[in-house]
């Protein structure tokens, strides 16, 4: 039996270098293929008992990071939860597990792609695609909102005061975030890196 390879949104799309070349980047783009998504949804009146079985919070706006996984609440009783680890049923499992009847799960991970900004423009290139205010004295590390970026639906949640945002997208739009993000991006200069999360090398 022949074990098809699996395939990401941006293969073949998103090419590790730097563009322009020969301008120093300004901002970096890694593709994070391989992270885990999985929904989160509680029961009626057991949104306290979700956030108490996964040892997370449900402040909107504000992510909550465990050693296995981070969780970005998108509505009342409901969180998106990605993990570096677990894409293939993983962490859909070791949740489950611990939801017991709490609440319930929608294994995402394959329809989500990931993509990391970073470096000394990135609010300056996020400034020119969407509406949020990411200044440091209103986004800081843990911040997290859905919000349309360059017109498509998008999940923000920053990573780190560097600044780093990861933005998570569905896949079938993927392609078309990937050209607006990265026209933006010319104006400062950006590299783009591919990686495989869950400790595969990069691409």
């Amino acid at each position: 039996m022949v074990e098809l390879a699996r395939r990401f949104p941006l293969d073949g799309v998103a090419r590790p270098g730097t563009n322009p070349e020969g301008v120093t980047p300004q901002v970096t783009l890694t593709v994070r293929n391989g992270v885990a998504h999985v929904l989160v949804l509680a029961r009626k009146d057991r949104a306290a008992a979700v956030a108490a079985a996964l040892g997370i919070g449900a402040e909107p706006g504000r992510a909550s990071a465990t050693e296995d996984f981070v969780a970005c609440p998108t509505a009342p009783g409901q969180w998106a939860v990605m993990a570096e680890r677990g894409d293939d049923g993983g962490l859909s499992a070791m949740l489950g597990a611990r939801l017991a009847e709490t609440g319930h799960l929608s294994e995402q991970s394959h329809g989500r792609q990931t993509v990391r900004i970073s470096g000394p423009r990135t609010r300056d290139v996020l400034a020119r695609l969407c509406a949020l205010d990411l200044h440091p004295r209103v986004a800081s590390p843990g911040f997290c909102a859905q919000t349309p970026v360059a017109g498509i639906g998008c999940l923000v949640h920053q990573v780190d005061a560097a600044p780093t945002f990861d933005l998570v997208v569905y896949a079938g739009y993927a392609e078309a975030f990937w050209g607006r993000l990265t026209r933006t991006a010319a104006a400062f200069g950006y590299a783009v890196a591919v990686v495989r999360t869950g400790g595969d090398a990069a691409r």
